[in-house]
């Protein structure tokens, strides 16, 4: 049987208010509040989460992180000689100068250079040269 009646002027509108809850204002609001809060807080995680993954993806690794270091004991090389270790797979070349080749560096004309710069600034400590 149809809760409607036949007919123009007849039709009755069904009414679900049996079915539906009463809810006032503060509570439904209330529950908006925290599921915006909770969504916020999954997706906060969620973006934290794949962040830290993709920067610990771009991260060097741990032979790459060892590679990047050389230690050399200066005092073990002598007065005028050098030294080449490796350092990432590169030759670095490590004297120890003479007064002579000193004043010989600092004594060079600058606008002979194909990269003028003074002696003083690339070696900070004068008797070490590393290149």
């Amino acid at each position: 049987m149809s809760g409607f009646a036949a007919g123009p002027g007849t039709a009755k509108i069904p009414s679900f208010a049996d079915y539906t809850k009463e809810r006032s204002s503060d509570s439904s609001r209330a529950f908006t509040y925290f599921m915006l809060g909770a969504s916020g807080a999954v997706l906060t995680t969620a973006a934290q989460s794949s962040v830290h993954g993709f920067l610990t993806n771009m991260a060097a690794s741990a032979d790459v992180l060892a590679m990047a270091t050389a230690e050399v004991d200066l005092s073990t090389i002598p007065v005028g000689k050098t030294v080449t270790i490796k350092w990432r797979g590169k030759p670095v070349f490590v004297k120890h100068r003479t007064q002579e080749e000193i004043d010989d560096a600092a004594g060079v004309n600058l606008k002979s250079l194909p990269d003028p710069q003074d002696d003083a600034s690339r070696a900070k400590m004068p008797e070490w040269l590393v290149v």
